[in-house]
């Protein structure tokens, strides 16, 4: 197989402009994730998309000989700048850590975005 070269790709900063927008990762205990779409749904939110995943722990809990990884779900939401903080504190109302959920919720800026 003929290995590819990879070019770099000049960033020009004037091309680069405010977007506008956020991105919202959510980390909840299995099962939680659609109860996390519908809240973010019902703020302003117009869609998500959920990955399935494995938490890792420092001590390791066994059942019958085996390792129990516990099993998370993460929403990934972009979502308008100035919704962003509304939809944020009503997902963590019902997702917070000390809930069932076990969840947490973070945004990071979007430096460029293209559709």
């Amino acid at each position: 197989m003929e290995e590819k070269e990879i070019v770099p790709v000049e960033i020009i900063l004037d091309e680069v402009k405010e977007q506008g927008y956020k991105l919202l990762v959510t980390v909840v205990k299995k099962g939680y994730a659609y109860e996390v779409v519908k809240t973010a749904t019902n703020s302003g939110g117009k869609g998500a998309i959920i990955l399935d995943g494995r938490g890792k722990l420092n001590t390791k809990k066994r059942f019958f000989g085996m390792d129990i990884a516990p099993e998370k779900e993460m929403v990934i939401m972009v979502v308008k700048e100035e919704l962003a903080y509304p939809i944020t504190k009503e997902i963590y109302a019902i997702a917070n850590f000390k809930s069932d959920a076990k969840g947490t919720v973070f945004a990071m800026p979007i430096s460029f975005l293209m559709d």
